[in-house]
């Protein structure tokens, strides 16, 4: 429970942002002290996790010496695939202790085909129960190459890069951030300061969304110097605020217009009691000035 985005601007940098909660499998919530952005290695790739955290150190630690032995310049489609890798790994590795080693079976076993039919189906269903509603873990797997920012999210069973409108989320509150990205119309050629605004905008929706903390990180992968650079908390916090003057706005705009929905309402009831011709008449003149909407106004411009 959690939100990760990160998303491209002006088609050759990135922004990536996450909260600071951590869940474990008994839905027991606190503040990380560690980042849920996380270097690989030398590589200058970055990876943002959602999900059971153990599941992520495992992971990470197994592909951070994987890349340890291998090229220190592996790039991003590679340490996606190591990511995706290793979360199977560790799948596999609980599955086989807490379902499979209980009944005295291991794959191999199960490849034999030495286990009746019954006992496969009980095995099956145990395996997707537990797919289903204790293991959780996905990723974001970000970093800048010859040609441009390359994301990728992945899971256990695979990997697919960044929506065409230049984003990628993961976590509990992904859904309401992907909402409101798709609706601001947020794409990978926004400058800096509308992408980022949009980004952060749509971290502090999902925070709607249980599990999902208020406090934010965010980190910009840039193709030129230096690579990658923490936003400044104080900055971060000024954001906050325009974040909350904004829904100040809209709580105005819905408060008139749900006194205008309450009036049109009763006039159309009345409208449609109503036999008089004049009275009639009358009625939806009121009928028709009710449903004229007051223009938005800010919040410190408003009357009343």
């Amino acid at each position: 429970m959690t939100v990760c985005i990160a998303g491209v601007f002006e088609r050759k940098d990135a922004f990536l942002v996450a909260d600071q909660r951590l869940t474990y499998p008994n839905l027991y919530h606190f503040k990380s002290s560690h980042p849920k952005i996380w270097q690989l290695g030398q590589t200058g790739v970055k990876v943002m996790i959602a999900g059971e955290p153990t599941v992520h150190v495992e992971a990470i630690d197994a592909a951070v010496r994987r890349i340890d032995k291998a090229d220190q310049r592996s790039g991003t489609r590679i340490v996606a695939d190591m990511i995706r890798e290793e979360i199977n790994n560790v799948f596999c590795s609980r599955v086989e202790d807490q379902i499979l080693k209980p009944r005295r079976l291991s794959y191999q076993l199960l490849n034999e085909g030495n286990v009746s039919d019954r006992t496969r189906a009980e095995v099956a269903a145990d395996i997707a129960r537990y797919e289903n509603e204790d293991f959780s873990a996905s990723a974001i797997v970000c970093g800048i190459d010859e040609y441009g920012p390359q994301i990728y999210v992945v899971n256990k069973d695979g990997k697919e890069p960044m929506t065409e409108r230049g984003y990628a989320a993961i976590g509990s509150g992904a859904i309401a951030a992907r909402f409101y990205l798709d609706q601001m119309g947020y794409h990978p050629e926004l400058d800096a300061g509308a992408a980022l605004v949009g980004l952060h905008f749509a971290k502090k929706i999902s925070e709607i969304w249980d599990g999902v903390g208020d406090e934010t990180d965010i980190i910009v992968l840039s193709h030129a110097n230096p690579p990658a650079f923490s936003m400044d908390k104080t900055f971060l916090s000024r954001l906050d605020n325009a974040f909350g003057m904004m829904l100040e706005v809209q709580r105005g705009f819905m408060d008139d217009a749900s006194r205008a929905a309450h009036a049109a309402i009763k006039l159309q009831l009345a409208l449609d009691r109503e036999t008089d011709p004049q009275q009639r008449e009358e009625l939806g003149r009121l009928l028709k000035a009710a449903l004229e909407l007051p223009p938005l106004t800010r919040p410190d411009k408003r009357q009343g």
